[in-house]
């Protein structure tokens, strides 16, 4: 079960590629029910593509390694801060994403409640 304090000492970029995480980098972090869930920043590729991906990887499970989710409906953003939301309606948690900046490297002001599940 991953916690607050495991998560600061996680090397998420140095395991990135075994744990088959497609994020690279100015993403989001937090823990939702026990999963490490990782929301927007880039693709490392020819290009930094910036990405609205979701991914999370389970407490439980043989396999480790992160699995895809719905992609953020507000968009790609970097720098954000995620705060992972107490609830029970939700089928897979819900995240607040805080800040950020957009693809034009704009500072972003606002604050989007997510859904992991949809």
């Amino acid at each position: 079960r991953f916690t607050v304090e495991g998560l600061w000492g996680l090397k998420l970029r140095a395991y990135s590629s075994a744990l088959g995480l497609k994020v690279k980098g100015d993403h989001a972090c937090c823990v939702v029910r026990g999963a490490l869930v990782v929301l927007g920043g880039y693709v490392r590729d020819e290009e930094d593509e910036f990405t609205s991906r979701v991914e999370i990887l389970s407490a439980g499970g043989q396999d480790r390694v992160f699995t895809d989710f719905p992609a953020l409906s507000c968009g790609g953003m970097v720098d954000t801060t995620a705060i992972a939301v107490e609830e029970s309606d939700s089928a897979a948690g819900q995240v607040f994403l805080l800040g950020g900046r957009d693809e034009q490297g704009v500072s972003l002001s606002t604050m989007h409640l997510v859904d992991l599940a949809t």
